[in-house]
C-alpha cells in the first residue's frame, strides 16, 4: 500500500468505471413503478396563452396526469427564486420577475414550460404532449439587448424602467472621465460577445419521489450544487430544506450550466407527490438547446486612455447584458461582480469606471458558463490593447509590458478592491513567446502566404478569480479495517475529485491512497456544501481538507499523550 502526495503520479480512481460503462448517471437510475415526465414547451418567443385544452391528451395510452400553470397556482407553488441579488446605481433593488415552473398567462421565450405530461413511458408522454391544444396569441418579440431598450420594443415585464432589470456601476466615474480627457490617445472599441450554450455530453435530468415513511422528498439530479438547489426547492415547495434529500450521481459535464436549479427538478417532485409514484424527466439534446441556461451575450463600448509614453491612464467600460426572459440563480452577478472585479485585467490603470445595464428579452435565460465574467472582461481589455497598438504605433507586446501590474515586487489592489498578490507577467509572456517560436513567426507567415494561406499571431493575457460560496464542508471518518471515509460538499462533474481529494488526505495524514473511500453529492452525508463552480473545488475543498487534517492530528496528539502518559508537547506527528 502506498501513500501518494501532491505531484506524484497516481492512477485516477474514477476512470475504470467510466471507461467500462459502470458509471451511474441520472438516466441510469430507475425505480419500480417509475413514471416519465415531459415538458410541453412554447413554440413562440412571446405570446399570450388564451387557453389550454388537455382533454384529448389525457385519454392517450399510459398518461397518468397532465399539469399546467393553473395547477401551479392552485397548489401555491412559489416561483423559482434567484440566489444572488444586487442593487442599482441609485441603491434600489434590481427588478426580479416571478418565474413559475409552468406559465399560465404568457410565454416569454421559445421553450418556456406550458404543461408537464406524466406517463408510463417517455414516448407515451411525448405523444400526449402533441395532442395538447394551446391557443396562443403571438406578440412581437425582441431577442437582442440593444433593441430591447428602444422605445418601440415590446415590453417583456412591467419593469420600473422598460425591460431593464438593473443599472449597476463600479469604479470612479469622475476620475476616469478626467483621465480620458488628459490622455494623449483615446482608443475606442465596440465589441459583441455572442451568446453560447454549454452542450454537456450528459443532458440535464431529474428523478424524484416522495418518501411516505420519512415524510420527505428525494431528488436525484444531474447538478453541480445540490445543497443550494435543495434550499431553492424547499422555498418553492413550501417545506424546510431538511424535508428534501438531494442526491447527485455521476455528472457528465456541467460547465457552470448545471450549477443551479431548473424548473424540471421542482416539477418531478411536485408531480411525484400528487401521483404517489416516482417521476423522471430527462432532456433530449434539442430540448437542452431550448431550456439550458445560455452564457455570455454582452454588447460593450470601451474607451482606453493612453499617454505619450504608452502608459494606460483611464478605462471606461460600458456594457449592455442580455438576461433573456428571466433572472436565473446568479444572473445578478454574471454581468456585474463576476464581470467587474477584474476589469482592466492584469494591467495597472489609475482610473477605471464600469457601468452595466442588464435587460430582459425573449431569449433563453442566461446563466453561468465557463469562466463567467472573466472571459468577457479579459476579451475587452486584450482587444482594446490591440487597437491601441495600431493607433499609437507602439507594439502590442511592448504596450502590455509597460503596463503590467508590478505584482512581482509587491501585491497590487485594483480599482474594485481586489488584491492581486503575485504574478511575474513579463516572464510568463516571454516564456509563451519562446514556446510559440515567435522569432520564427515571420518566416512561417511568408511560407504560408506562398501556399495561399494567411497566418496571424494573436496575444491575449488571461486572469481569473475563484468564485462560489466562500466556505466548504469536509467530513473525515475513520472506520474498521483501516478504512477512511472522506465526504465533501463539492461535486465533481469531470474534474477528477475522486482522485485529487484522497491524494491530499493521503499526503497530509500518511494514509494509503487505496484505503480512502471518497463520497460526494448527497445532502444526507454532509450538512452543507458549496458544490462546484467558479473553479472553487480544490481551492475551497482542498483548504478545508487541510484544516480538517490539522484538527485530526491535534486530536491524535491529545489521545496519544493520554495513552502514553506524557505531555502533548512531547508528541510529534510524522509519517
Amino acid at each position: 500500500m502506498a501513500v501518494y502526495g501532491i505531484g506524484q503520479s497516481v492512477q485516477r480512481a474514477e476512470d475504470l468505471r467510466f471507461l467500462t460503462g459502470a458509471g451511474q448517471f441520472i438516466d441510469d437510475i430507475g425505480m419500480d413503478d417509475m413514471l416519465h415526465g415531459v415538458v410541453l414547451r412554447s413554440p413562440h418567443a412571446h405570446a399570450v396563452i388564451k387557453s389550454i385544452d388537455i382533454s384529448a391528451a389525457k385519454k392517450f395510452p399510459g398518461v397518468t396526469t397532465i399539469l399546467t400553470g393553473a395547477d401551479v397556482l392552485a397548489d401555491e407553488l412559489l416561483p423559482v427564486r434567484p440566489h444572488a441579488r444586487i442593487h442599482n446605481k441609485d441603491d434600489m433593488p434590481f427588478f426580479v420577475p416571478p418565474r413559475h415552473v409552468l406559465v399560465s398567462d404568457r410565454v416569454r421565450y421559445l421553450g418556456d414550460g406550458v404543461a408537464f405530461i406524466v406517463a408510463k413511458s417517455r414516448e407515451q408522454a411525448l405523444d400526449a404532449a402533441e395532442a395538447i391544444v394551446v391557443d396562443y396569441e403571438a406578440l412581437p418579440a425582441v431577442i437582442d439587448a440593444v433593441s430591447a431598450l428602444k422605445d418601440d420594443a415590446p415590453e417583456i415585464w412591467e419593469c420600473p424602467k422598460k425591460n431593464l432589470s438593473y443599472d449597476w456601476e463600479a469604479g470612479d466615474a469622475a476620475a476616469t472621465e478626467k483621465a480620458l480627457a488628459d490622455a494623449a490617445h483615446v482608443v475606442r472599441l465596440d465589441l459583441v460577445n455572442h451568446r453560447v450554450i454549454a452542450n454537456s455530453i450528459e443532458p440535464r435530468g431529474s428523478m424524484g419521489f416522495f418518501d411516505e415513511n420519512q415524510g420527505r422528498y428525494v431528488l436525484y439530479t444531474s447538478g453541480q450544487n445540490i445543497h443550494l438547489a435543495r434550499g431553492i426547492l424547499a422555498d418553492s415547495l413550501g417545506v424546510s430544506a431538511e424535508d428534501i434529500h438531494a442526491i447527485s450521481p455521476d455528472v457528465g459535464g456541467g460547465f457552470g450550466m448545471k450549477n443551479f436549479l431548473y424548473p424540471e427538478s421542482i416539477l418531478v417532485l411536485w408531480a411525484a407527490r400528487r401521483i404517489g409514484r416516482p417521476v423522471k424527466c430527462i432532456n433530449d439534446r434539442t430540448e437542452s438547446f431550448l431550456s439550458d441556461d445560455h452564457g455570455r451575450d454582452h454588447v460593450t463600448h470601451a474607451v482606453l486612455g493612453v499617454d505619450t509614453g504608452g502608459k494606460f491612464m483611464g478605462l471606461h467600460v460600458s456594457t449592455l447584458g442580455n438576461l433573456g426572459a428571466y433572472v436565473t440563480a446568479t444572473a445578478a452577478l454574471l454581468h456585474t461582480v463576476a464581470y467587474g472585479t477584474l476589469t482592466g485585467g492584469l494591467y495597472q490603470i489609475p482610473a477605471v469606471y464600469l457601468d452595466v445595464k442588464a435587460v430582459f428579452t425573449n431569449a433563453t435565460p442566461l446563466g453561468a458558463y465557463r469562466g463567467v465574467g472573466y472571459a468577457e472582461s479579459m476579451n475587452v481589455m486584450e482587444r482594446l490593447i490591440d487597437v491601441a497598438a495600431q493607433e499609437t504605433g507602439i507594439d502590442g507586446l511592448e504596450l502590455r509590458r509597460r503596463n503590467f501590474m508590478p505584482t512581482d515586487v509587491a501585491p497590487v489592489t485594483n480599482f474594485y478592491g481586489v488584491t492581486v498578490d503575485s504574478g511575474a507577467y513579463a516572464d510568463t509572456l516571454d516564456c509563451a513567446l519562446f514556446q510559440a517560436d515567435s522569432a520564427g513567426f515571420q518566416k512561417r507567415r511568408e511560407e504560408a502566404e506562398m501556399r495561399g494561406k494567411l497566418l496571424g499571431l494573436g496575444i491575449a493575457y488571461y486572469m481569473e478569480m475563484t468564485m462560489g460560496p466562500p466556505e466548504e464542508c469536509i467530513d473525515i471518518k475513520f472506520e474498521d479495517e483501516d478504512r477512511v471515509i472522506l465526504v465533501t460538499g463539492t461535486r465533481s462533474n469531470g474534474q477528477g475529485h475522486e482522485t485529487t481529494f484522497p491524494q491530499l488526505i493521503s499526503a497530509k495524514l500518511g494514509i494509503p491512497f487505496e484505503n480512502i473511500v471518497f463520497k460526494q453529492g448527497d445532502t444526507d452525508l454532509i450538512s452543507n456544501g458549496g458544490g462546484h463552480g467558479g473553479s472553487r473545488s480544490t481551492h475551497m475543498g482542498g483548504s478545508a481538507l487541510h484544516h480538517a487534517s490539522l484538527r485530526i492530528i491535534d486530536k491524535g496528539k491529545v489521545i496519544a499523550a493520554h495513552v502514553l502518559e506524557t505531555a502533548e508537547a512531547d508528541i510529534e506527528f510524522s509519517d
